[in-house]
């Protein structure tokens, strides 16, 4: 039986630093070398204009979660204008493109509809925002497959292993020199009333 089926399942924004934590603690028992700072503080969202999300049983325990923020490149082009550094011309989208840094779910959860419902979650989250494009990418060869498989499944594009991500607002939102992933994902975010 899905015990999720219903209104067991709880998820909310980790909106205090003990919730950061303890969603980094879980996804650091499922993503290989996560950095100590991959979930941001409550004091650095200015930066990352994150938004992260963790789901809980009915008892309370955190058993998934998801962090999307502004890509990569948006940080470092609003970190630049911060210190003066020439405008790298993201401002006008800075927040219009948000990238899917990490989820999981822990293993005796999965397969019960908990990683759509954080996307779900996530998406609406993101329309109410002004997000127009959700990104994310793959790093990790081992089930690349059945990954791949859950973001089509929730309505993203993947893109085939080595194929760039295309330019989005006129953008190139890939970091120079950055290392390609095993595949990208994308998905147009509808704007919600």
């Amino acid at each position: 039986m899905n015990e999720f089926a219903g209104r067991a399942l709880s998820i909310t924004p980790a909106d205090s630093d003990d919730d950061r934590r303890v969603l980094r603690d879980l996804l650091a028992r499922h993503i290989d070398d996560i950095a100590d700072t991959a979930i941001p503080k409550l004091s650095d969202d200015h930066y990352y204009n994150p938004l992260i999300l963790q789901a809980k049983n009915k008892t309370g325990d955190t058993i998934g979660g998801a962090l999307t923020c502004r890509p990569p490149i948006a940080v470092a082009a609003y970190t630049g204008s911060l210190s003066g550094l020439p405008s790298l011309g993201y401002e006008s989208v800075l927040d219009k493109v948000s990238f899917l840094d990490l989820m999981a779910v822990d293993t005796p959860y999965r397969r019960q509809g908990i990683g759509r419902r954080l996307i779900n979650e996530m998406e609406t989250r993101l329309a109410r925002r002004g997000t127009r494009i959700w990104v994310g990418s793959v790093t990790d060869e081992e089930n690349h497959r059945a990954v791949a498989a859950f973001y089509s499944d929730c309505g993203f594009t993947v893109l085939q292993p080595g194929q760039p991500l295309p330019p989005f607002l006129g953008k190139d939102w890939m970091m120079p020199m950055q290392q390609a992933p095993v595949f990208w994902f994308y998905k147009r975010v509808i704007a919600q009333p």
